[in-house]
């Protein structure tokens, strides 16, 4: 799993709200994997098509 979030290109710190995709499990900002959702409708890393009406893990 990466260290960094591939959206904003910043490193994840332990006290930060992250959000995993379902499906592919990768890890994002949550503000970052928001963001991204309103125009894509899959994982920036691995194009894994995301279920938009299933909430995914927070």
């Amino acid at each position: 799993q990466s260290e960094y979030c591939v959206v904003c290109l910043t490193c994840f710190e332990d006290e930060e709200y992250l959000q995993q995709l379902p499906g592919c499990r990768h890890s994002f900002h949550s503000p970052c994997i928001d963001m991204r959702l309103y125009s894509h409708s899959d994982c920036p890393v691995c194009r894994t098509p995301v279920n938009q009406n299933r909430p995914w893990n927070r």
